[in-house]
């Protein structure tokens, strides 16, 4: 069993705890999701369960050993017991272990996945597991999470994986932790649910509201036209008295009603949270021609090992061109080869005049911790600071230290970095890697407004189906 009580993480007095007073459960068989915008403190808990990170208040308990998989900063860890691991690699569809220095991103996370398992952890900790990994991995960890009876707890950003997978999810949001039961559909229409009756509360309470200001103001002008009314109504014969005594009852009911309003007012429901869309402008130089990339008999080998042979296609302006296959097949490689053609072992690559090249390497490299935010990013500052945004990071984000943020958060100031460059052909490598759902589909939008040519890959089917034009599939390694 793990059990976490009254958690507290705090970075920044400035910028406020990530959460307070966070309560986990999970024993053997529980599979708990943790679903939340970047940055909202995922990857902290995590660190905080493994016993790497300790809490400003509360504290942890665990059955046993726990194994971590990180997301990020893969190192060549060692596996304890080789038996398991090769049976373990086997069943993640890797035949024997991996070439470090020439893996790719996903076969270094299935490498570190193997080994988490080699362990026999009395828990399992997992920060976005499926971010490099291929469909056919992927439905691996999701049966072998499924079958484990081990306390498992994974961050995700994949709502087709948490659908698979968990049996309860916890949303991290703005410092506040909601629990629902179930994966990440059930725990959204659970969510969307609340917040339409949460909106109907808030409605009525204005409308209610409203109402009583009105009967009040009618009231207290009905009092005030009791002074106008003369002394002997000749009509109905009330006399002055009469009337005295009926302001005065209307004087008091509209002081009865303000103070049903003010209470009102003290006890009155917050308008239910709805976050800002968030949309991502391009602006890039004009290519002449209608071609904007082309490439001729590319062929990569490492040694012995070919990864690209004879690979040619044509990227045409406008074009959003997605590399398909399996991880190894060299789709990173083939980025790289795009970017720097003395990556090529041979062929030719052709960019349109007045073509620029921007990329966005899968592992997010290329920024100095101790460096500011907007230090990182180099150009106009405030240009940066609309990009950024859109893109959600606001407030006294361009200020921060870059290694303060989490990962989806140096993924999006990467983002920007890139669109800053003014460039009108972009290499994306795994765009979609540790991006919120707000920022994904802000990030499918842009693509598809984008006036330039773009080249990317990606595991994420229905990412592929929104923005894709065009699809080239590279065949696996041989």
């Amino acid at each position: 069993m793990l059990q976490a009580m009254r958690i507290a993480v705090e970075f920044d007095r400035l910028a406020g705890p990530l959460f307070t007073d966070l309560n986990l459960t999970a024993s053997d068989g529980d599979k708990v999701a943790l679903i939340g915008p970047n940055g909202c403190g995922k990857s902290s808990l995590l660190r905080v369960l493994f016993g790497d990170l300790q809490p400003q208040a509360g504290h942890v308990v665990s059955g046993g050993r726990a194994a971590f998989v990180r997301q990020e900063h893969f190192v060549l860890s060692e596996p304890e017991h080789e038996g398991q691991y090769r049976r373990a690699l086997s069943e993640l569809g890797l035949r024997r272990p991996i070439d470090w220095d020439s893996a790719s991103p996903g076969e270094k996370m299935r490498h570190e996945l193997a080994c988490a398992i080699a362990t026999d952890p009395a828990v399992l900790l997992l920060d976005e597991p499926t971010n490099h990994l291929d469909l056919e991995a992927k439905r691996w960890v999701a049966q072998f999470l499924r079958s484990c009876r081990l306390p498992i707890v994974f961050a995700t950003h994949d709502r087709a994986f948490a659908d698979l997978v968990a049996t309860r999810t916890m949303e991290i949001e703005r410092g506040q932790v909601r629990e629902y039961g179930g994966g990440y559909s059930a725990a959204m229409g659970e969510k969307e649910a609340a917040h339409r009756r949460e909106m109907a509360q808030y409605e009525a309470q204005k409308k209610e509201t409203r109402r009583l200001k009105a009967t009040a103001e009618a009231t207290l002008q009905r009092a005030a036209d009791m002074t106008k009314i003369p002394r002997k109504n000749v009509t109905f014969g009330m006399s002055a008295p009469h009337y005295a005594a009926l302001q005065k009852k209307l004087d008091r009911r509209a002081r009865a009603i303000k103070t049903r309003v003010s209470q009102l007012a003290d006890r009155a429901v917050e308008k239910p949270f709805e976050a800002r869309s968030q949309t991502i402008e391009f602006s890039t130089k004009p290519i002449r021609g209608s071609i904007a990339l082309q490439v001729r008999h590319g062929c990569k080998s490492f040694g012995a090992r070919c990864v690209l042979r004879d690979v040619s296609f044509d990227l045409k302006r406008g074009g959003r061109l997605a590399l398909l296959g399996p991880n190894g097949c060299g789709k990173t490689t083939l980025l790289k080869c795009l970017e720097d053609p003395g990556w090529f072992d041979s062929g030719e690559v052709a960019l349109a005049p007045g073509g620029q090249i921007a990329s966005l390497d899968q592992e997010r490299a290329g920024f100095d911790p101790d460096h500011s935010l907007l230090e990182g990013l180099e150009g106009d500052s405030d240009a940066a600071r609309v990009l950024l945004g859109r893109l959600g990071l606001r407030g006294d984000f361009p200020l921060r230290l870059l290694g303060q943020l989490s990962v989806g958060e140096r993924s999006r100031v990467a983002m920007v970095k890139m669109l800053l460059s003014e460039a009108n052909v972009l290499l994306l490598d795994e765009p979609t890697n540790h991006l919120d759902l707000a920022a994904l589909e802000a990030l499918e939008a842009a693509l598809n407004d984008y006036p330039g040519a773009v080249i990317f890959t990606s595991h994420d089917e229905r990412f592929i189906e929104k923005v894709s034009s065009d699809r080239l599939e590279l065949p696996p390694r041989e």
